[in-house]
C-alpha cells in the first residue's frame, strides 16, 4: 500500500507491511482541534497498545503534503510522490527564515530613522576598528562565495507550533513575532530592553562596522590599519608556509628571526604570541624588549624564502 492511499483514505486505522498506521484529528496544545490537519502514529505489531505509539507526522489534508518525524521515517515510505513528504525540520527551518524575514524588515524600518549620512565619532571609531579589522582578516582566509545560512533569529518550535503554522500561517507568524520582540532580553536583571531593543543595537553597531570595513578597504583609514591589513593579508597568501624570516625593530633596537610556528600569526591580533618563535629566540627577545609579545606595528619585513611577502 502506498502511504499516501492510506492518508488520503477515511480509515483510521491500517496496516502498512508489520506496522499499524494510525491517523487522528489534529489539535493545538489546548486541545482545539485544528480542521485539515491529521497527525499520524505507528505501532508496531498486531495490536494496539496505549502510549506506546510513535509519532510520525503531520498530514497536511489540503495541500495534501505529509510532513515527517525525520528522514529516516520519510525514506521508510517508497512512494512516487517523495515530493509530497517533507521532513518537519525542513519545515521548521522554513518558519524560522520568515519569521527572520519579518524580522529585519522590522529593523531595517527602525534603522531608517536614523540619518544615513551620520559622521561616526571618534569613539564609534575606535571601538569598533579592532572588529572591522577582524573580519576583513578572517575574509582572506574563508570562502566568501558560498551563502550564509546565518539566521538572525531561531524561535525553538514544537509539533503544536509547526501544526498552527499550517492552519493560520499570518496569524502564527505575527504572534511569533510579537512574543518574540517584545520579550525582555534578561528577566532577572532591572533592565527592561526587549529584544527588539536590543536587535536594533545590533544592527547599528553592524552599520558602523561595515562603514569602517569599507573605508579600511578603499584605504581611508590611517596608515598604522592599513599596515595591519596589508601585513595580515602579505602572510595569508603562504598558508602553508613552515618558516618566515621576521625583521622586528622597536626603536633602536633589531631583532631578526625565523618564526618556526606561523600559525600563531594567521588570524588577526593586535599582540603576537612568542610562540611563532623557538626557544632560544623567545629568551633573546625578552632580553631585548622586555617580557612582553610581539607589536604588530613594529614588524618591518617579512620574507618567505628568498621572496620579500611584505615591508612596512
Amino acid at each position: 500500500m502506498n502511504i499516501f492511499e492510506f492518508l488520503r483514505n477515511d480509515k483510521q486505522v491500517s496496516r502498512y507491511k508489520n506496522t499499524i498506521l494510525i491517523k487522528v484529528t489534529a489539535t493545538d496544545e489546548k486541545d482545539n482541534n485544528l480542521q485539515d490537519l491529521q497527525y499520524v502514529y505507528s505501532q508496531y505489531g498486531k495490536d494496539i497498545v496505549p502510549d506506546t505509539v510513535e509519532f510520525l507526522g503531520i498530514y497536511d489534508i489540503k495541500n495534501d503534503i505529509f510532513y515527517v518525524k525525520s528522514s529516516n521515517i520519510a525514506r521508510s515510505f517508497i512512494t512516487t510522490e517523495e515530493e509530497k513528504i517533507i521532513p518537519i525540520r525542513k519545515l521548521k527551518r522554513s518558519i524560522n527564515q520568515q519569521i527572520d524575514n519579518k524580522i529585519m524588515k522590522i529593523v531595517e524600518k527602525e534603522l531608517e530613522k536614523d540619518s544615513s549620512s551620520k559622521k561616526l565619532t571618534t569613539f564609534e571609531i575606535n571601538f569598533f576598528t579592532s572588529q572591522a579589522i577582524n573580519e576583513i582578516v578572517n575574509s582572506f582566509y574563508s570562502d566568501n562565495s558560498k551563502p550564509s545560512s546565518f539566521l538572525l533569529t531561531k524561535i525553538p518550535l514544537n509539533v503544536y507550533d509547526t501544526a498552527k503554522y499550517l492552519v493560520e500561517k499570518d496569524i502564527f507568524l505575527n504572534k511569533k513575532i510579537s512574543e518574540y520582540l517584545t520579550s525582555i532580553v534578561d528577566p532577572l536583571s532591572n533592565s527592561k530592553e526587549t529584544m527588539l531593543d536590543l536587535l536594533i543595537l545590533n544592527a547599528k553597531q553592524r552599520k558602523i562596522i561595515e562603514r569602517i570595513k569599507q573605508d579600511i578597504l578603499v584605504e581611508k583609514a590611517g596608515t598604522e590599519v592599513k599596515e595591519t591589513v596589508d601585513f595580515y593579508y602579505a602572510i595569508s597568501k603562504y598558508p602553508a608556509a613552515k618558516s618566515l624570516r621576521i625583521v622586528y625593530r622597536e626603536n633602536d633596537k633589531v631583532m631578526v628571526f625565523r618564526a618556526v610556528d606561523p600559525m600563531y600569526i594567521r588570524y588577526y591580533s593586535a599582540d603576537i604570541s612568542l610562540n611563532i618563535m623557538s626557544d632560544k629566540d623567545a629568551d633573546k627577545f625578552k632580553n631585548l624588549f622586555g617580557n612582553k609579545e610581539l607589536n604588530l606595528k613594529n614588524i618591518d619585513e617579512v620574507t618567505y624564502g628568498r621572496k620579500t611577502i611584505y615591508q612596512k
